[in-house]
């Protein structure tokens, strides 16, 4: 999202962030490579411009290696992250889950590190990269109040998966998720899921909005990955969320 308003795309609003759930994605390696400092020289995989790239990158520099030097970093489409890893065509890589259990399940693969041990994580408690929820500009501008429509139901949905885990599971498992039940029940426990009345304080300065100038500044200053730190302030729209309508 922060790239695409670097880029100038002012054909969407941000409208809220539905659910965190950090320590689900990481960087593993292949068998043998059980430091980061083991990693000088080699070829990590995962898709550009994600969060597991600035997750790779923080681990990295927390860990004294320069991404841009002392590793080569490999662009990868998301789906095939697990089976580059399993083919041996990089050393390492990240994904987020359902890929991210896929990588760890290689054999002698070990995890060097997760979201959760970066400096974003220590700092705001969430994933280097939390899910946002962007809608339509024109969309919204064409019909306000159906904008408020879908908002409402979206978050009545939300509410449901949060108050019926085993049955959203069912629902996803064979579909859209191809692991075991039991793996993606497990999963589904760690999400915090964000309803309606939490957007008020979860899209403001002392929420998301403090992280999202925190990663501007890295993807910037220190990735060079986007021309400027974008306000994204201009492209947030709270005025569709129905918080009065009960």
């Amino acid at each position: 999202m922060l790239s695409a308003m670097a880029q100038g795309n002012k054909r969407f609003y941000w409208v809220g962030n539905q659910n965190i759930a950090p320590g689900f994605e990481g960087l593993v390696a292949r068998k043998g490579i059980t430091s980061f400092e083991q990693l000088r020289g080699k070829k990590i995989g995962f898709p550009f411009g994600s969060s597991v790239d600035l997750t790779c990158r923080i681990l990295l520099k927390q860990n004294g290696l320069d991404p841009a030097k002392d590793v080569q970093l490999v662009n990868l489409e998301v789906g095939d992250v697990p089976s580059v890893f399993r083919a041996g065509n990089v050393d390492a890589a990240l994904i987020w889950e359902p890929g991210f259990s896929q990588l760890k399940e290689v054999e002698g693969a070990t995890v060097l590190g997760l979201d959760t041990d970066t400096d974003v994580f220590r700092k705001f408690g969430t994933m280097t990269g939390p899910d946002v929820l962007i809608i339509s500009k024109e969309w919204v501008d064409k019909d306000t109040k159906r904008g408020a429509n879908f908002m409402k139901a979206y978050f009545e949905s939300v509410k449901w998966v949060k108050d019926n885990s085993d049955k959203a599971t069912k629902l996803v498992q064979g579909k859209y998720i191809q692991q075991d039940i039991k793996l993606i029940q497990d999963n589904m426990k760690k999400f915090v899921w964000h309803d309606l009345e939490a957007q008020k304080n979860v899209m403001s300065d002392n929420g998301i909005f403090g992280q999202a100038d925190h990663i501007s500044r890295i993807l910037h200053k220190d990735m060079k990955a986007i021309p400027n730190e974008p306000d994204f302030r201009q492209w947030v729209n709270m005025d569709i969320l129905p918080f009065d309508e009960k």
